[in-house]
């Protein structure tokens, strides 16, 4: 299911609620049922700012490489991993 915004028509303070907590739902429905088949990161030629635990970079290996060179990292336990893909 992918979010489709309506358009809004609420002529008073009650239908803009009602309005408002529809819209809210429906993108509550969207990610709830994302069904992600590919992703394309962007390469990087430098460190994400303020890397948090969790964070998955694609590193150009040159500019920036957090130590295998170019491909994937992940941010844990206040370093940059590999990510090996097979």
């Amino acid at each position: 299911m992918r979010y489709v915004k309506r358009q809004a028509t609420p002529i008073n303070l009650e239908q803009l609620t009602r309005y408002v907590q529809e819209e809210f739902r429906q993108i509550q429905l969207a990610f709830l049922n994302i069904d992600i088949q590919t992703m394309k990161l962007v390469e990087l030629h430098k460190e994400p700012d303020k890397p948090e635990t969790g964070i998955i970079a694609f590193a150009d290996g040159v500019d920036w490489d957090p130590g295998a060179g170019r491909g994937l990292y992940q941010y844990k336990s206040n370093a940059w991993h590999e990510i090996q893909v097979n």
